[in-house]
C-alpha cells in the first residue's frame, strides 16, 4: 500500500498521472494532491484527496506526507507518469526500512543508476558535512514512520530539490541507505531553466543553494522538528502573487506556456 504525495498546479495532467499508477503498481494506493486549485471532477474518487494550499512545495510535501494513510509514501510530480510494471519491480527489493530514490527519464535524459545520484560525481555536494560515499534523491519511496522520525522535509527551503537532498543526507547520517534502481520508474516532462511554467521553480532552486551550503558547511543535526512547516505557511509569492484561481488563470496572468499533454 502506497500513498503518493503530489504537490502540483497542472490539474489537466493529474488524471494522466493517476491512470499510470495501476499498470505500474498492483497494490492498494491513494494519491494526495496539494494545490490551491480544484480537483478535476474525473478524480473525485475514494482514493484521491486534495489539500488546498498556496504554500511552497516543501511545505506542501510536509503537510501532504503527514496526512498519508499508508506507511509507504512516494513523493512525485504532476507532470510524470509511471512506467508499466516498474513500481512493482522496484518494490521487490524494498525492505520497508531503507528509502529508494525514484529514477526517471526526462525525454531522452535518463536519471537512472547510482552514478547519476552519487555525491562523488556531483561537485555541488562536496561540502564538509556530506560524505562522498553518499547518494542523493529527489523523489523518495520510504516508510512514513521513518519520515516522521527524522522530522521529514526542512520547509525553510523554497523548492523541493534541495529539501530532498537534505532529507537524503540526514537519513544517511543516521545510517540508512539510499537504494538507487538501475532502471527508470517514471517519465517526466523537461522544462529547463525558465521555460514554460518552470521559472519560479528554477529561481527558487537558485535561491536555495545558499541555505543548503550553509547547513552542510556546519555540523549536521539529522533530526529536525516535524512541525517545522508551521513557520512556513505563507503564500508562495514567487508562484502565486497574482492570486490565480486555476492553472489556466495562472498561465494567462504570468504569460506562461502551459505544460502540455504531448507526451503520452
Amino acid at each position: 500500500m502506497i500513498s503518493f504525495i503530489v504537490p502540483g498546479i497542472r490539474t489537466h495532467l493529474w488524471e494522466r498521472f493517476y491512470n499510470s499508477i495501476p499498470s505500474s503498481f498492483k497494490g492498494t494506493f491513494e494519491v494526495v494532491f496539494i494545490s490551491p486549485f480544484d480537483l478535476p471532477t474525473s478524480l473525485i474518487k475514494d482514493n484521491v484527496r486534495l489539500i488546498k494550499s498556496f504554500c511552497t512545495i516543501p511545505t506542501c510535501l510536509q503537510i501532504g506526507t503527514i496526512s498519508a494513510k499508508y506507511d509507504t509514501i512516494c513523493h512525485s510530480v504532476d507532470d510524470s507518469t509511471f512506467i508499466p510494471g516498474a513500481l512493482d519491480k522496484v518494490l521487490l527489493s524494498y525492505d520497508y526500512t531503507n528509502p529508494i530514490g525514484l529514477t526517471y527519464i526526462e525525454y531522452t535524459h535518463a536519471m537512472v543508476g547510482q552514478d547519476c545520484w552519487s555525491v562523488k560525481n556531483l561537485s555541488e555536494f562536496h561540502l564538509p558535512s556530506i560524505n562522498l560515499d553518499w547518494y542523493t534523491m529527489v523523489q523518495p519511496i520510504m516508510p512514513l514512520s521513518l519520515f516522521k522520525k527524522i522530522g521529514g522535509i526542512r520547509c525553510e527551503f523554497e523548492y523541493s530539490n534541495h529539501a530532498h537532498h537534505d532529507l537524503a543526507f540526514r537519513l544517511q547520517a543516521l545510517g540508512y541507505t539510499i537504494n538507487i534502481p538501475d532502471f527508470p520508474i517514471s517519465t517526466a516532462e523537461h522544462m529547463p531553466e525558465r521555460t514554460g511554467d518552470h521559472g519560479p521553480i528554477h529561481d527558487a532552486q537558485m535561491e536555495d543553494v545558499e541555505l543548503f551550503n550553509r547547513i552542510y558547511s556546519a555540523e549536521l543535526n539529522p533530526i529536525i522538528d516535524l512541525q517545522n512547516y508551521q513557520k512556513h505557511m505563507g503564500v508562495w509569492n514567487r508562484r502565486f502573487s497574482k492570486s490565480p484561481t486555476s492553472y489556466n488563470d495562472l498561465c494567462i496572468k504570468e504569460g506562461y506556456e502551459q505544460c502540455s499533454l504531448k507526451r503520452n
